[in-house]
């Protein structure tokens, strides 16, 4: 998208206005919105690290490869409810939504066959609701200015999976995904007055992409490592544009595009039976990126690094009490964005609590965490996201040693 008057004076000015409304203003920055860290299970409270877990409420969110240790059929859903409190020169804005992020099942396959596993996530994010407000004086005369941006949107995708064990030496998965990606933007200015004018320029993309995401787990004694990776291949995607101030419209067109890939490395340490510490490495090259229709040179390849540690007060119990069976995490993470000035930080805290009748569990997690970009040294994003995961299981079928 090319840079027009409008987009250039919002910019300008976001550091010197009031913030009416918003949701995130560094989202307009990046070319697929805020990357949303997805998971399930106890990757949640551990800072988003599970490239080296193995769990089968895990599902393949974090590593496909993880489908080769389940045993038993089972899904797992995140629901988030998040705040997050904008603040420009002083002034605040507060904000709030809900986000529906993973919906996962997986299901064994009989004699040995390994396990295979369904999908659907919310990748990104692009909500904004972006308004500053200032008085002009010309030639005596008072004018109110308005500039705003409208924008919706972000990536979501589905994908099926496969896992198996190889012996006891190591796990490996592969997927397929489809993946769907929709920007919907409007820039406006408004002056009231003596003399009214009103411009928008709006802005629509849609594009489908395909994807393939492999890994694989190794688990040595107490120790396991594992990595994940992700390519997309290139695809078309499909624009429309329309400016008011001239009446012009302009008829849809199409681009190349290609979505960035990734490469994630985990391990995991079982010290005891009570406790676990995990830590992962990811990083997306967004020099991989590629757009026909906007300038990509401000992209930077991005590093995250997360870490967690998990305890379970008596997990060995034949009849313990219930809080010693908790699941006690806490995590952090740090994510660069995809431009080298910006970056996130958070800090999980959370529960597992089973449901000892099924061998169900409930996760609940708070975060908060802060994103910046020095190229607006007064302006900060805090967030506070609660989030519950509900996962359950059951084995369908179970081999019996026993014959008569």
């Amino acid at each position: 998208m090319k840079n027009t008057y409008i987009r250039s004076a919002i910019l300008l000015t976001i550091t010197s206005f009031s913030l009416l409304s918003a949701q995130s203003m560094l989202a307009y920055k990046y070319p697929t919105g805020i990357p949303l860290t997805s998971s399930a299970g106890p990757s949640l409270s551990l800072g988003r690290t599970g490239v080296a877990i193995q769990n089968d409420f895990l599902g393949m969110s974090k590593n496909p490869a993880n489908l080769g240790t389940v045993q038993r059929s089972v899904f797992s859903s995140v629901l988030s409810y998040d705040l997050v409190n904008l603040r420009s020169n002083g002034e605040r804005s507060t904000q709030s939504f809900f986000n529906p992020q993973l919906l996962s099942f997986a299901f064994p396959l009989k004699a040995s066959f390994g396990a295979i596993g369904l999908s659907l996530e919310q990748r990104s994010n692009m909500a904004l609701s972006f308004n500053t407000k200032n008085t002009v004086s010309y030639n005596g005369v008072n004018y109110t200015e308005m500039l705003g941006i409208k924008r919706s949107g972000g990536i979501s995708c589905w994908q099926i999976g496969y896992g198996y064990t190889i012996k006891k030496l190591a796990r490996i998965g592969l997927t397929y995904e489809r993946v769907y990606l929709r920007n919907r933007t409007t820039n406006y200015k408004k002056v009231t007055g003596l003399l009214e004018s009103m411009q928008n320029d709006s802005f629509e993309l849609e594009t489908q992409a395909n994807g393939i995401r492999g890994g694989i787990i190794v688990p040595y004694k107490k120790f396991t490592g594992g990595i994940s990776g992700e390519y997309f291949f290139g695809n078309t995607a499909k624009i429309e544009r329309s400016i008011n101030t001239t009446s012009t419209s302009f008829t849809p067109s199409e681009a190349d595009y290609k979505l960035a890939p990734s490469l994630s490395f985990g391990a995991s340490y079982q010290f005891t039976p009570e406790w676990l510490a995990a830590a992962d490495l990811g990083v997306t090259l967004w020099d991989r990126y590629y757009s026909g229709f906007e300038t990509n040179d401000q992209l930077d390849n991005t590093i995250n690094i997360s870490g967690g540690a998990q305890f379970i007060p008596a997990p060995t119990l034949l009849a313990p009490k219930y809080y010693e069976i908790i699941q006690y995490r806490a995590g952090v993470r740090y994510a660069q964005m995809p431009v080298s000035t910006a970056a996130e930080w958070a800090v999980d805290l959370g529960f597992g609590l089973p449901l000892q009748q099924n061998g169900s569990m409930i996760d609940l997690n708070i975060e908060y965490g802060r994103r910046t970009d020095s190229n607006y040294e007064k302006f900060t994003e805090e967030f506070i996201s609660l989030q519950i995961g509900i996962n359950g299981g059951r084995k369908w079928y179970q081999t019996s040693g026993t014959s008569y």
